[in-house]
């Protein structure tokens, strides 16, 4: 599917037998008829960006949504993490159980989350457990988060961490 932007030549008058605005794809547009930003402008778009840059650079890796799979690639849990390392050091998120659907006690706030090296573990409590599930990951060579959940049954689950694609 083409997107067109139209276009009116000005050496054509709209009454002119016969003509019509002549179509131009998007991909076309170089942004040539806009004149040069004055200086407020530039200043403006300049501070945009900075503030953007300075904001990305306090996010730590970890930062954003990520997904707990298994090894059938069942989708078990949901992680918002945030990690400001250059303000505090610390790194904090929630959990959200992604099998059990909405409702009391598939969600809340992850009650320790500790980052050493290439080893995460992440704790949280589902329900009124009195003891935590805990995400044990180790980043690979590839740059892939692996590693086991454990469940307070003790039942060991392979698992897979991936950062949440939109879509």
């Amino acid at each position: 599917m083409s997107t067109a932007l139209l276009v009116q030549d000005a050496s054509q008058s709209p009454d002119a037998a016969g003509s019509r605005p002549a179509a131009v794809g998007v991909d076309a547009y170089r942004g040539n008829y806009e004149g040069p930003k004055s200086e407020q402008e530039a200043r403006y778009d300049s501070s945009i960006w900075s503030a953007y840059a300075n904001k990305e650079s306090e996010m730590g890796g970890l930062e954003g949504s990520w997904v707990v799979s298994d090894g059938d690639g069942h989708k078990l849990v949901g992680l918002e993490l945030r990690s400001d390392h250059q303000i505090s050091g610390q790194l904090e998120g929630a959990w959200r159980a992604m099998q059990a659907g909405y409702g009391l006690n598939t969600s809340g706030f992850i009650s320790n989350l500790s980052l050493t090296g290439r080893d995460l573990e992440i704790n949280y409590m589902p329900g009124r457990q009195r003891s935590p599930n805990i995400l044990q990951v180790h980043r690979d060579a590839s740059g892939a988060w692996r590693g086991n959940l454990l469940n307070v049954q003790g039942e060991k689950t392979p698992i897979v961490m991936t950062k949440a694609t939109a879509g």
